[in-house]
């Protein structure tokens, strides 16, 4: 009987872990950079918080960024609450580049428009 609760629980695990998608699929740990917009939208919920912010491009085009954080626990012992960054205001955004010219970054730090530099713990 205990093995087979613990093979069910097992089980019930590896479903739950490949549920969730793997950094390399949507980011390429090689290469990093910045950009640098106005904050749009706000998504401040488990698993991944997500920033939208509107980057406009040499050309005068806007494009619309999707900064992805970590899981909120991670997020808030770094600093972030679901009020750190206020729609309109100017950040900096530096991390890990979306793969394929997605326009993606996986935040490793980013700087607020008063100059407070918030870093994730973790990346």
């Amino acid at each position: 009987m205990k093995v087979a609760l613990l093979c069910l629980l097992l089980a019930g695990l590896g479903s739950t872990a490949s549920a969730h998608h793997a950094f390399n699929a949507d980011f390429d740990r090689n290469v990093t950079g910045m950009i640098e917009g106005v904050l749009e939208e706000v998504f401040y919920r488990n698993p991944h918080a997500r920033f939208f912010i509107s980057v406009t491009n040499e050309d005068g085009t806007a494009e619309v960024w999707d900064a992805e954080g970590y899981a909120l626990g991670i997020m808030t012992r770094s600093g972030f609450t679901a009020d750190t960054l206020k729609i309109g205001e100017r950040v900096k955004v530096f991390g890990n580049m979306g793969r394929d010219g997605r326009r993606m970054i996986a935040i490793q730090w980013l700087e607020k428009e008063d100059g407070t530099v918030l870093k994730i713990f973790g990346r």
